[in-house]
């Protein structure tokens, strides 16, 4: 399936749903985490870029890059994997550099996949410092690459900002496989002190069709290893396995870093497409070759694990958590986000915090992230995205954000978005965008890919920064 049969799948299941929705009253349920009434309303954000061609598509999937220039202020990069350069639809990403007065009003870097329907740019990633030079690297998927086998890029950080040319490059061993639909930092899975990466290859084929796979490869001096040190699979027709994968901090803290890895379309013995998510716990010796911890939808069709993070500490107890989305979970679709404390013995076996959309077709967690510490409280925050959200606008999107306290995450959200432009999917991407005007506040980072200004479904990036997310 090519990116734009994809985007259009996950469109159509919204613009069909009944616009009935977009008058509905909403409920004030504090048990389910329901954002409050005085909170609905536009924000102004503190940043805005745009893709500027028609069906760009940027700010499909968005992220802080680290700090890829070391002047100590956060930077962000942003994929538009529906961009033409050369080719069409061979994609494009852009990065931006924080400082003192915030983004830099122009991409700082872009690089551009350079083939027909590469699609580089489907999805980005911090890298970490990969070479330990003390610059961030990045990390870009192009799951089109090579007829679908796909590939993912690293790019290294320095004092003058990122390499022009990719300084390591992962492939993927099949056809067909879509190596590089998802890409994350790794953390430090082994404790050697060089962060690891991770790519998901939701295809991948191993004795059951679709199954899906991970790759884990490990940071050194010289920087990512050649072949990959750790791969894992989903051992189920069509469980796409990898479709998300992401850092998942050090949830039993032993010191290592562990994966959090997403297979939303997973069956269980009843229902299809409940989806599943794995945990693999770090060591000395790299990843644990069976998952540490598990967690499933529990509901036909709720597609849990369509996204997954490291939600940071919410609760302040010295341990990592996560949170998992499920964007059809729910009445109608309205979509549910799931968080899971770490503890001395992993995580949590059931979810210490629930929210849902409230609204029929919201698809509420279609992306969840770490939001860092929007409030400088001392506890992390978590964003979740809504793209199918009827506000002002039916589809317009909306994004959440919920803070943390000693108890953990706030049961009603306190602080939301929207962009009040019919279709724009607002939400389609969260991220936490680090601090990128450096004062002291944790940022976050919102795309909206059908947004129109000059050009149709060119799409739009937002950032809003902290202090101001009360």
């Amino acid at each position: 399936m090519e990116f734009k049969q994809i985007l259009a799948g996950l469109t159509i299941c919204i613009i069909l749903s009944p616009i009935m929705a977009i008058g509905k009253e909403q409920k004030q349920s504090a048990e389910m985490g329901i954002l409050r009434s005085d909170v609905w309303r536009n924000k102004t954000p503190d940043w805005t870029a745009e893709g500027k061609q028609e069906e760009a598509y940027f700010g499909v999937v968005v992220s802080t890059a680290g700090d890829v220039n070391g002047d100590g202020y956060g930077d962000v990069i942003i994929g538009a994997p529906g961009y033409d350069n050369d080719q069409d639809d061979d994609g494009r990403v852009f990065v931006y550099y924080g400082s003192a007065s915030g983004l830099s009003k122009t991409a700082a870097w872009t690089a551009k996949g350079n083939q027909d329907e590469a699609y580089f740019g489907w999805s980005v990633s911090t890298a970490g410092d990969v070479n330990g030079d003390g610059y961030s690297d990045v990390i870009i998927g192009a799951p089109g690459y090579h007829e679908y086998a796909g590939r993912a890029f690293v790019y290294y950080g320095s004092a003058s900002g990122l390499s022009t040319g990719a300084k390591w490059i992962g492939g993927a061993e099949q056809a067909k496989e879509y190596y590089g639909v998802s890409v994350s930092e790794a953390g430090d899975v082994n404790g050697d002190g060089y962060s690891d990466v991770i790519v998901g290859a939701d295809m991948y084929d191993n004795g059951e069709r679709n199954e899906g796979r991970a790759y884990v490869y490990h940071g050194s001096a010289s920087g990512l290893s050649q072949s990959y040190d750790w791969t894992a699979e989903g051992n189920q027709d069509e469980a796409y396995f990898g479709t998300s994968v992401s850092e998942a901090g050090d949830v039993n803290g032993d010191g290592f870093s562990d994966v959090i890895i997403g297979a939303d379309m997973y069956d269980d013995s009843v229902n299809a497409d409940v989806g599943y998510v794995y945990v693999y716990h770090g060591s000395a010796s790299g990843l644990s070759k069976t998952a540490a911890w598990t967690a499933t939808g529990k509901q036909e069709f709720a597609y849990f694990g369509i996204s997954v993070s490291e939600a940071g500490d919410v609760n302040g107890d010295g341990f990592s958590d996560v949170i998992i989305g499920a964007h059809y979970y729910g009445e109608a679709n309205e979509g549910r986000a799931f968080v899971y404390h770490g503890s001395a013995s992993g995580l949590s076996k059931t979810a210490a915090w629930t929210a849902e959309g409230d609204q029929a077709y919201a698809h509420f967690g279609i992306s969840v992230s770490e939001a860092g510490d929007v409030n400088g409280d001392g506890f992390s925050d978590v964003i979740v995205g809504v793209y199918g959200y009827n506000g002002d606008q039916p589809n317009e999107g909306k994004a959440f954000v919920y803070h943390g306290s000693a108890s953990g995450l706030l049961k009603t959200s306190s602080w939301a978005a929207g962009v009040g432009q019919k279709y724009a999917y607002f939400g389609i991407s969260v991220s936490e965008a680090g601090d990128v005007n450096g004062d002291g506040f944790s940022d976050v980072i919102i795309g909206a890919y059908q947004y129109d200004n000059s050009d149709k479904n060119e799409g739009s990036t937002f950032i809003y920064y902290g202090n101001t997310l009360r």
